[in-house]
């Protein structure tokens, strides 16, 4: 209520200082109709009161801090663990790779020469040697091999597809749309 001149004006009115470790944190006010309402007794037991309203407020205040400190804990650490996921994937997809280099190096070679040497074979032979047949197998599937091991190389992002019941692997495209590919 708004101080007011007349019959229901305070004539009795005390301020409470909240104070925790010397610093003020509010005011509590008390007012009363009759002259000199508030006794000693009052006043002692007022100030206690302050000083548990004081206390409250920087417990409240206290427990705001905390549950941003916490809500901003919980975003970090969400923004934490979808970095390490990333980091994990990228150093996944580096070792793919590493291993893909090397797969490719090492089976390219031999597989470079067994088409060599089939194409040289096959120069050699007569149109109707039984054997073009075999060799003609076995440049179409060093032809299947080599365009296998050159998409595993320039895969750009790997799609995965199950593969039996449990297991998954990388999804290819049909070897006869890379047959156009050659042997490295």
């Amino acid at each position: 209520r708004r101080y007011q001149q007349g019959k229901d004006s305070w004539r009795s009115f005390v301020s409470i200082p909240l104070v925790i470790e010397k610093e003020l944190v509010g005011v509590l006010n008390f007012g009363h109709r009759e002259p000199e309402a508030f006794i000693r007794l009052d006043l002692d037991m007022l100030s206690v009161l302050g000083s548990q309203a004081a206390l409250i407020i920087r417990n409240l205040e206290l427990v705001k801090r905390l549950r941003r400190s916490h809500r901003e804990l919980q975003n970090s650490y969400t923004r934490l663990r979808q970095m390490q996921e990333q980091l994990l994937e990228q150093e996944q997809l580096k070792t793919i790779s590493r291993m893909v280099t090397t797969l490719n190096h090492e089976i390219n070679n031999p597989l470079t020469a067994i088409a060599g040497n089939a194409e040289m074979l096959l120069h050699r032979l007569d149109d109707d040697d039984p054997a073009r047949l075999k060799l003609d197998t076995i440049l179409t599937e060093t032809h299947k091999l080599g365009s296998i091991l050159q998409q595993l190389a320039n895969m750009p992002h790997p799609v995965i597809e199950s593969y039996l019941d449990d297991e998954e692997m990388y999804k290819l495209l049909p070897v006869e749309e890379t047959a156009s590919m050659d042997v490295k």
